[in-house]
């Protein structure tokens, strides 16, 4: 069975209609009866969890889990160090492989799956740095991520298709899961349902959102429950009296009326929130979004760490501090105070984007730390007493991703023994025994993956992909093209460059090599021969669909950096390079290879001693696959230098024609492009006033024009004449801001009245605050506005054209500036003219060796107030 991985599932689901849908459909899988129906699976996976803590121990297992009275008494000290937080993951995914695809994964007893924690793991590095930047992905970030995590996540996904699989062939009763719940469910008011591929999609979200969050949630409490034994006593007290048998720890009331236990819970969400920072949601209403009085535009993305709302001192007191009670009401705070703490409190998110799982999170919380403390006391292991898991003693600290995790510690502190450890690992609990059984926790063998991930940027391009000498390298291409020509071995390129390969092969194992200028000959020649038939390497490989483009790319980076640099063989390389990675989309290839462009593009160039229309074709080249690639700011800038190779005699040929237009096709229809200068001093931008008169018509209304002059030409033309309809709302969008930006540079005062702008754009005055937010965020002005008096203080604005009129407009400026300094001149003589005088009326005057006067005598006092001044 085939299954579309690329189904969005209810947290990737940006149309809200369709998340609407989705989470209607969903949500009906965590109703207060379906997880009564699900409840016995995570009772048998505790069980599970606890029997094997109890191995770990050396007690018998056989009363976990039974009816028969449990064991009292028994061991008298303390079992060595057991790590907790690898077996609260095994155990928290062990309930979502149940409960997304109605079987275990088997962690708890068996390694062969064990490889999903770190691939979970990897997924939420990168999707947490992602969600803080995207735009990293766009610089190559994941050539760092993903080489060291790609095996992980190809098991990782393969292993989802084989589970989605085999449970589609199950009967649909059979389990309590996911899909035996959503198979047959419809939305109420649409009446659709769930695709397996929709099913794949939820099934997989839900198994990695509730392993590392509900994992590190248990982890928190018992860190902070081992450190306050205040607190680890009450609690103990409160399960071990509720509960004669801890079968009967289940849901019902019994387990609801432990409310310290949801206060323990909760305070080590608050103080170590699984997701900490801030969960990016963008503006979306036309009038924005008003918060706390400040007016945010649409577009904008606005969120608040959760981490920081929890540890806010105005709404919680003491927040870094442990402290249950806060969240019981007679306790530890007024009624007032815990509703503002609960409005704070928000570890699941708030609004319809908020945890769908959250009763399941606190059903799986709640019951595996009841049952975990009925049957063993716990302590933190002596290893562990003076060690703090970050810059906050007592507190654990995490690092930040997609879902917050102990692996990634704030700091690693060293033991005796040198080894760095992780918050998880100092979270670490001693379980003592007294009238129930008793271990510690601490390290049993586990290797805690703390290695952050080391990779590098792509080196210089003479770093080799294949090893080996000149003739191995080139007898090894020369036999691969003849393989993809289906070419004789004594007729086909091979055999045509032995001659000289053996020659070659003789000088480079003699001890004393020949002419080098010979041997650079003799290789030359032989890459000729190559060069030449590159026209076959950058040919899909169809023996291997999937490597084909991999092994391309590695064949042709392999001849490029073989070739000496000056040599312009080269080139033609590079060109077959840039060829397959187009036509196989290797974005990553293209993402390696843009971080050596812009050094490498003009030393290549001069080495190569190209001509016009070479250079031409390179920038082109890289254009196209820029294109390709999606990076649209890219292939615009080398289409630009593409055109600036073209000499004024072809400016009119038809390919500098073409070239010009869809540069400036490029232009208009990007909506980050504002500056027309470059395209405007280009002999074939220019040529298109007659060949293509419309559309150079409309880029001098983008140059110089407002909106009015764009209105008047859509009267006469039709954007579909010159391909330009499908960009119809950005062109309006880009003319409107640099109609403002004309406006603003022309301002007298540097002041623009609203009523001008709403005018000018055509707009209701209300919508002109928008529009200037707007063109402050392109980059085209600078300023403030003032709704009181209803105008825009420009405080800088960018002249889009400098012509006669802005000549003049400078000219009176400094006219003005003229003035005021000969009128500053003017204050300076008469004063000194004054002291002058009174200086000859009986006061003595000295210079002060500045060119200007210090006074002694009578006066001298009232003198003070005077300043001096250097000059005349």
């Amino acid at each position: 069975m085939s299954i579309d991985q690329s189904a969005v599932n209810t947290h990737t689901a940006i149309d809200k209609g369709v998340h609407r849908r989705k989470r209607k459909l969903v949500s009906q899988a965590f109703s207060e009866q379906a997880l009564r129906r699900f409840e016995p699976v995570i009772l048998e996976q505790v069980t599970i969890f606890l029997n094997h803590l109890s191995e770990a121990v050396g007690q018998s297992t056989s009363n976990i889990g039974g009816e028969d009275e449990p064991l009292k008494g028994g061991q008298k000290s303390w079992s060595s160090p057991i790590d907790l937080g690898i077996r609260f993951k095994y155990l928290t995914v062990d309930v979502l492989g149940e409960f997304g695809f109605g079987q275990s994964l088997d962690l708890q007893t068996s390694p062969k799956n064990r490889f999903f924690i770190d691939a979970v793991d990897a997924a939420s590095f990168r999707g947490g740095i992602y969600a803080q930047y995207a735009k990293l992905r766009k610089y190559g970030f994941d050539l760092i991520i993903l080489p060291l995590k790609k095996g992980l996540w190809s098991r990782f996904i393969r292993l989802n298709v084989e589970l989605v699989t085999a449970r589609l062939k199950n009967p649909k009763a059979e389990k309590t899961d996911l899909f035996s719940f959503l198979a047959d469910a419809k939305d109420p008011e649409s009446g659709e349902g769930t695709s397996p591929e929709e099913l794949f999609a939820e099934s997989a979200l839900f198994t990695i959102a509730g392993t590392d969050t509900t994992a590190t949630a248990l982890s928190a409490t018992l860190f902070y429950l081992s450190r306050h034994p205040e607190c680890y006593d009450r609690l103990v007290s409160d399960i071990r009296s509720a509960f004669k048998h801890p079968s009967e720890i289940k849901t019902g009331s019994e387990l609801t009326r432990l409310t310290y236990l949801r206060a323990c819970i909760d305070e080590a969400m608050r103080i170590s929130p699984p997701v900490g920072a801030a969960l990016w949601r963008e503006v979306c209403s036309a009038d924005g979004a008003n918060i706390r009085g400040v007016v945010v535009p649409r577009g904008m993305e606005v969120g608040a760490s959760i981490y920081s709302v929890h540890h806010d001192e105005e709404v919680f007191t003491d927040p870094f501090t442990y402290i249950p009670q806060r969240w019981m009401a007679g306790e530890g705070s007024t009624p007032e105070q815990l509703e503002s703490m609960k409005w704070s409190f928000q570890p699941f998110s708030v609004g319809s984007r908020s945890c769908v799982a959250k009763n399941m999170a606190y059903l799986e919380l709640s019951i595996t730390i009841a049952r975990l403390l009925w049957y063993f006391d716990v302590r933190v292991s002596d290893t562990q007493k003076d060690m703090k898991s970050g810059d906050r003693e007592e507190q654990f600290e995490l690092k930040e991703r997609l879902t917050a995790n102990g692996n990634w510690p704030a700091a690693a502190p060293e033991d005796e023994r040198g080894e760095g450890r992780s918050a998880e690992e100092d979270a670490k609990i001693s379980w003592p025994h007294s009238a129930h059984r008793k271990f510690n926790h601490g390290s049993e063998g586990h290797s805690n993956d703390n290695q952050r991930l080391k990779a590098n940027m792509p080196g210089p391009s003479n770093t080799l992909l294949i090893e080996g000498s000149f003739s191995e390298l080139a007898e090894e291409l020369a036999q691969y093209i003849d393989t993809l020509n289906k070419t004789d071995e004594n007729s086909g390129i091979a055999a045509e460059i032995k001659p000289v390969l053996t020659e070659i092969r003789q000088a480079e194992s003699a001890e004393s090599p020949p002419d080098d200028a010979q041997i650079s000959k003799q290789r030359e020649n032989v890459l000729k021969v190559l060069v030449g038939n590159g026209a076959y390497i950058s040919e899909p490989i169809k023996s291997s669909p999937q490597l084909g483009p991999a092994l391309q790319v590695t064949i042709l980076t392999t001849l490029f950096n073989t070739i000496p640099q000056s040599n312009q063989s080269r080139y033609h390389v590079f060109l077959a390079l840039l060829q397959v990675i187009r036509s196989t989309s290797q974005a990553a290839a293209f993402e390696a290879l843009t971080s050596q462009l812009v050094t490498n593009i003009p030393k290549w160039l001069a080495s190569w001693d190209l001509d016009s229309d070479d250079v031409e074709s390179l920038y082109i080249a890289i254009a196209d696959v820029a294109q390709a690639s999606g990076d649209a700011a890219m292939s615009y800038d080398y289409l630009l230098k593409a055109l600036g190779t073209i000499p004024a005699t072809s400016a009119s040929e038809s390919e500098s024609l073409q070239l010009a237009k869809r540069a400036l096709t490029a232009a208009l229809s990007n909506p980050h492009i504002y500056d027309f200068t470059p395209l405007t001093a280009s002999d074939s931008i220019q040529a298109l006033r007659k060949s293509d008169p419309t559309l150079f018509e409309l880029l001098e209304i983008f140059a110089s024009d407002d909106y009015s002059s764009y209105i008047d030409f859509l009267e006469t033309n039709s954007l579909e004449s010159i391909s330009l309809a499908s960009v119809a709302s950005i062109l309006d969008t880009k003319i409107r801001l640099l109609t403002i930006a004309s406006l603003a540079a022309s301002a007298p005062n540097r002041s623009l009245p609203y009523s001008m702008i709403s005018s000018s754009l055509q707009i209701p005055q209300e919508d002109v605050e928008v529009w200037v937010i707007d063109t402050i965020r392109a980059g085209l002005v600078e300023g403030k506005l003032s709704q009181l008096k209803g105008e825009f203080l420009v405080q800088r604005a960018t002249y889009r054209v400098f012509g006669e009129k802005q000549w003049s407009e400078i000219q009176g400026r400094l006219l003005v500036w003229r003035r005021s300094l000969e009128g500053v001149l003017g204050v300076i003589r008469s004063e000194k003219e004054r002291f002058a005088r009174e200086g000859a009326g009986g006061q003595e005057v000295q210079t002060n060796g500045y060119g200007g006067e210090r006074r002694q005598g009578r006066g001298a006092r009232g003198a003070q107030r005077d300043m001096d001044f250097g000059t005349d």
